[in-house]
């Protein structure tokens, strides 16, 4: 099943006073959706989303080939290595 959410605003660093590996921008984001964060799932690359994400209380997949990325991300129960994968994990989840 495929469920998308049309958007009409961006969160970029220069609207929050504490970016990324804060979780502001993600609690900006889930008070602009109005949505908890438990019900929502951020796919990231790098430590500093990730902290961001899971510090917002959201289910997190990180999406990294990188071994010294992967090594860094000890706190994150799912990493794959590519959007094909982080797909199928999302399709297993719903």
């Amino acid at each position: 099943m495929d469920c998308w959410i049309t958007l009409n605003f961006f969160v970029t660093r220069e609207c929050v006073e504490f970016p990324k590996p804060n979780p502001e921008p993600y609690r900006l984001a889930l008070s602009k959706l109005d949505l908890p964060g438990a019900s929502c799932v951020a796919i990231e690359d790098t430590i500093t989303g990730s902290k961001s994400a899971l510090g917002a209380g959201l289910q997190l997949i990180a999406v990294t080939k990188q071994q010294v990325e992967r090594a860094r991300l000890t706190a994150v129960d799912n990493i794959v290595e590519n959007l094909q994968q982080a797909k199928q994990l999302l399709s297993d989840w719903i």
